[in-house]
């Protein structure tokens, strides 16, 4: 099994639980926090997935950092990383995570690249097209790239929309060097 499909596995077991539990959003809040102070503090991960301290010594680490602070699967499932040799995974455990619950809620976010900033109206077009495209609320993050020379490029749900002047040079270029 690879680190991708472990991660997934992983975030789809707790994603099931925080939907029983009607509090997908309470966990990925958490999980953010914990996400955070990971960034923050690499050498926490580190201690956590250190083969030199045992399993038994790691849960008392958290417990006593995070027991009575984060939910109690959110809890448990950083436990279960942490016995299982997959912490260092867990921004990507975390990451599936905000996918599925941002699928569950029918929202998909859209990279928007452009050469140049958008008007408030052509973003406003944009996002409506898109979300009549995708079926999904679109909560769009533009970038500016210049390289592009003009058009845009998104992404969303998966999929590339290159409308850039750059791609459309060239495939003029393909035709006619042919």
């Amino acid at each position: 099994m690879t680190m991708s499909e472990s991660s997934r596995e992983y975030a789809e077991a707790l994603f099931m639980l925080s939907r029983e539990n009607n509090s997908s959003d309470e966990f990925e809040n958490a999980l953010d926090l914990m996400c955070e102070l990971f960034d923050a503090n690499p050498e926490y991960v580190e201690l956590l997935s250190s083969p030199v301290i045992s399993k038994k010594e790691r849960s008392e680490i958290l417990s006593n950092t995070f027991g009575d602070s984060l939910p109690e699967y959110v809890f448990s499932f950083i436990m279960m990383l942490c016995e299982n040799g997959h912490i260092k995974d867990y921004k990507d455990c975390f990451n599936e995570y905000k996918t599925l619950n941002k699928d569950a809620k029918m929202v998909v976010t859209a990279k928007v690249t452009s050469a140049v900033e958008l008007s408030m109206d052509e973003k406003a077009k944009l996002v409506k097209k898109l979300e009549k495209i995708c079926k999904k609320t679109v909560v769009p993050e533009y970038v500016i790239d210049e390289s592009i020379m003009g058009g845009v490029i998104v992404e969303a749900d998966g999929k590339i929309l290159d409308g850039s002047l750059k791609r459309r040079l060239s495939e003029v270029r393909e035709v006619i060097e042919g």
